[in-house]
């Protein structure tokens, strides 16, 4: 049994860290369908911010 506690310590410790946080938003009712019927919603929304954030920086 002590092994097994080891173990699962040990995975969690070398558990690869990831690049992103998860967060929650709020759609409006009319776009929920939209972003529902995206293949890959997380890439779909990150490329808007990204193209948001280009436009902004250009206009500085």
């Amino acid at each position: 049994m002590e092994e097994n506690k080891q173990a699962k310590r040990s995975y969690r410790r070398n558990k690869p860290v990831t690049k992103s946080k998860v967060y929650a938003i709020r759609l409006d009712i009319d776009l929920v369908d939209f972003v529902r019927e995206q293949p890959n919603m997380s890439k779909f929304i990150n490329e808007l911010i990204r193209k948001e954030k280009e436009n902004t920086l250009k206009y500085e």
